[in-house]
């Protein structure tokens, strides 16, 4: 069904004191979907070193790049079905789990929410299978080349588009070279994606760079460790900056929900400026609600929400419930709104940009799990 492949660097004895017979070469997998795991017998076969090598050589192309030709990377917009309501729908889901999360019962945060909710059919695990090595070096244009000629006549012969991996140096490289392969080639047709995983790490340090003395850092040191603290904002630990980042915004999303905009939307105003409704604590049905051992009051809106959010987890409501829920569009658009008013502030503007990057962060993820 779909084949990826990998290339990164692969290194052999670097700890040699003398620096000698050491090994710097490009490394590549694939990651074939759905995987084969069936039992397979291994036949004993006797076999030369001659014959081994002969199966894995893979001949060095060297690179030589056209003269006249300047990279050009052009973007194309992808086409799917009902594009803007599936990102709604997921926006109105993400915000429905942050601003119920101080009213609800302990459950997945999300990243778990995301996958309970979420049906259909998955192709699986998909098999890993290692491909040969090239004796070169990685940072070789000529490797580059070596490898994506490679990969685009192995995907070619088994009738697959070759989608292709790299990390951040490699990717550039990789790209160069596709860019200005000729049309009608094997590489033209190649798709070269930067690794996610290295797009989180750099776009986690972008965010740490971008609220550094803010304040951000002692709200993370009352979770985490202070020598941790700087792990996180500059992205090398990105579980734990993750973790770290979803808890703040998840705070100040709570924060920006108080009173203004639960009351806009629970009292609304006419056109003489006059609230249609103004109930009493007395008469609203309020209930009264316990977290981290200090009572509240919990407005009808927010129990509302808070019933829809367990309906969902529990299964008894669809995603399509939630989307159409005519309140929480209500919540949704005073949200916004609040966000824009807010912007005219320089501090409210910077920490409404920063729940805006984590949004950006979290539709990369829903992105990258769709892929």
């Amino acid at each position: 069904m779909f084949i990826q492949y990998v290339g990164d660097n692969v290194d052999h004895n670097l700890r040699t004191l003398d620096e000698h017979n050491t090994f710097h070469g490009m490394g590549m997998i694939a990651c074939v979907t759905p995987g084969n795991f069936g039992y397979k017998p291994v036949t004993r076969r006797r076999i030369t070193t001659e014959d081994l090598l002969s199966i894995g050589r893979i001949n060095k192309q060297y690179y030589t790049a056209p003269c006249n030709s300047k990279p050009s990377l052009k973007l194309s917009e992808t086409t799917l079905q009902n594009k803007t309501r599936i990102y709604d729908a997921y926006n109105k889901i993400s915000f429905l789990a942050q601003i119920t999360w101080p009213h609800r019962k302990p459950g997945p945060e999300w990243s778990g929410l995301m996958q309970m909710i979420s049906k259909g059919e998955h192709p699986g695990k998909s098999s890993v299978i290692l491909l040969p090595m090239i004796d070169m070096d990685p940072n070789d244009m000529s490797c580059v080349f070596t490898t994506l000629q490679y990969i685009s006549s192995h995907a070619y012969k088994y009738k697959q588009t070759a989608v292709v991996t790299f990390d951040q140096p490699l990717y550039w490289k990789a790209v160069t070279i596709v860019s200005k392969a000729y049309d009608g080639t094997l590489l033209k047709d190649m798709v070269v994606r930067l690794g996610g995983f290295h797009c989180i790490m750099s776009f986690l340090g972008c965010i740490g760079q971008l609220m550094s003395g803010t304040g951000l850092n002692e709200l993370f040191e009352t979770v985490y460790a202070p020598n941790t603290v700087p792990h996180i904002m500059s992205g090398k630990a990105v579980a734990r900056a993750v973790c770290g980042h979803s808890l703040a915004s998840t705070a100040l999303c709570i924060l920006l929900m108080r009173e203004e905009i639960i009351s806009s939307v629970e009292n609304p105003i006419d056109d003489n400026n006059n609230t249609t409704a103004t109930p009493s604590k007395k008469n609203c049905n309020n209930e009264e609600s316990t977290f981290e051992g200090i009572s509240y009051t919990v407005s009808p809106s927010m129990q509302t929400m808070t019933d829809l959010y367990e309906k969902l987890v529990s299964g008894k409501n669809l995603p399509q419930d939630v989307y159409d829920n005519e309140l929480l569009e209500k919540l949704f658009r005073s949200w916004l709104d609040t966000k824009s008013r807010l912007k005219v502030y320089p501090t409210a503007a910077l920490w409404i940009q920063y729940l805006e990057i984590i949004d950006i962060y979290r539709q990369f993820v829903f992105a990258e799990r769709n892929w």
